[in-house]
Formats: structure tokens, sequence, C-alpha cells
């Protein structure tokens, strides 16, 4: 078994990158869904977490690269 160099450009093999909003466009004007949220999955989210949000504590930040806030340790060791 050897180490193989791997050359792979998207553009060599497909062409130009689409745009995002494009390639969201192209979904739209064909009528692939795949990358859309129904109707009823958006009102089952807001059901399962409006009664959280509303509920929401405090926030705490805290410095990037630390263990999280004091608030949280305190919680822990309860």
């Amino acid at each position: 078994m050897q180490t193989q160099r791997l050359h792979f450009r998207y553009a060599e093999e497909f062409g130009p990158l689409p745009e995002a909003y494009e390639t969201l466009l192209l979904d739209i004007a064909v009528g692939d869904q795949t990358l859309f949220v129904r109707g009823d999955e958006v009102e089952t989210a807001w059901k399962l977490y409006d009664p959280i949000l509303k509920e929401r504590q405090d926030i705490h930040p805290y410095p990037a690269g630390t263990s999280g806030p004091q608030a949280a340790e305190a919680l822990y060791r309860q």
C-alpha cells in the first residue's frame, strides 16, 4: 500500500461553482424542495421551542477557551 496524491478541482470536473442563491433559485424553478422547510415543521418547532424561550434564564457570557461560565459550574456542583 502506498500514499497517493489526490488532485481534484471541482471546476475542472463540473464547471464553475454557482453562487448559493443561484442554486437555491434553480431548486425553486425545478420544484426541488430538499433545502426548504415545510410549514408543519415550522409550526411544530415553534410549539416546542416557544415555551423554552419564554422561560429563558439570564445569559452568562464567558471568555473563549475557558470551560464555561461560573454559573454552569455552580449548577453542576448542586
